[in-house]
């Protein structure tokens, strides 16, 4: 068995786009620190909601650098979107592994839709390799399919839940500058 542990933490929060980019806003004109911002900032009802999803969005922002969180907090939605899944593929190596084995996969075999075998191969192999996958309770599971789907589609990298069509995003200028190589094939680019 390998030691490699994957966070599922990400089931608590989707792709939160409105809310990273109000944090960045927050970075970028208070002129804070990452580790100072208080989950108030977010206004939220519910405090233990709160707290929860703060703590996925900061795990998330101390991934971008500084240019990055700057440019979240101006640049088009589109962008903005693309930039809040990189955070994630960053944080969240479950996420990361997927889109490498299959949409990266399917788009090199000119397959672009996502099918139900797909996804359980995927986790099956996952749950073979690590202990930690296989012990999961059925609940636990079954969120993590449903969120890391609902953060395709929140970044535009497939059309919707329901059918799963992989879209390749068109990426401007301004986000093939900001970032690496590594990070573009994440967006399927």
């Amino acid at each position: 068995m390998s030691i490699k542990k994957y966070r599922f933490s990400f089931t608590a929060a989707s792709l939160k786009v409105n809310e990273m980019v109000l944090l960045a806003e927050v970075l970028s004109s208070k002129n804070i620190e990452i580790e100072d911002l208080d989950p108030s900032v977010l206004n939220k009802q519910r405090l233990s909601t709160n707290k929860r999803e703060f703590i996925e969005l900061i795990l998330r922002m101390k991934q971008l650098s500084e240019d990055e969180i700057s440019a979240l907090a101006f640049m088009s939605i589109e962008n903005q979107r693309l930039i809040c899944f990189i955070s994630c593929i960053r944080t969240y190596l479950f996420l990361k592994e997927f889109v490498e084995e299959v949409i990266l996969e399917n788009v090199k075999l000119l397959k672009f839709s996502i099918d139900e075998l797909d996804y359980t191969v995927f986790f099956n192999r996952k749950a073979l390799e690590y202990s930690q996958i296989e012990n999961l309770a059925e609940s636990t599971k079954y969120k993590i399919k449903q969120v890391l789907f609902k953060m395709l589609e929140e970044a535009g990298l497939i059309d919707q839940i329901s059918s799963r069509t992989i879209l390749i995003p068109y990426l401007n200028l301004q986000i093939r500058s900001l970032l690496s190589k590594e990070d573009l094939k994440y967006l399927l680019n």
